[in-house]
């Protein structure tokens, strides 16, 4: 399952050196990817620079290398209320969300910090 794959990272994993455990990674719910975005499909892709006042191509911002095409569709944490087989899916290229179903697969990009 993606979302324990990515609550198993620590330092050392996918090039990381910030001294993380297992557990203190995970993915991010739909309400934080919602937190992420800004322009309402203006932005290419749709996230905010680290200030949360521009598109993130305004800089700075901490979303580096996020380019082109078949990047922009990310696993959130939070499932389908009214299909439970799906998963909120953040579009990054216009600053929305659809549901997958759980076994396609997807890019991740796991957050630091507690459960939610």
């Amino acid at each position: 399952m993606i979302g324990v794959a990515a609550a198993g990272l620590k330092a050392g994993d996918c090039s990381l050196t910030d001294g993380s455990s297992p557990g203190d990674w995970r993915l991010p719910t739909r309400a934080e990817w919602g937190a992420t975005f800004f322009g309402g499909g203006h932005c290419f892709p749709s996230l905010a620079n680290d200030a949360g006042t521009a598109c993130l191509s305004d800089g700075p911002s901490s979303f580096a290398g996020v380019a082109s095409g078949d990047e922009y569709f990310f696993w959130s944490l939070t499932t389908d209320e009214d299909a439970p087989l799906f998963v909120r899916t953040a579009v990054l290229y216009n600053g929305s969300f659809i549901s997958q179903p759980k076994h396609l697969t997807m890019r991740v990009w796991p957050v630091r910090g507690g459960p939610r």
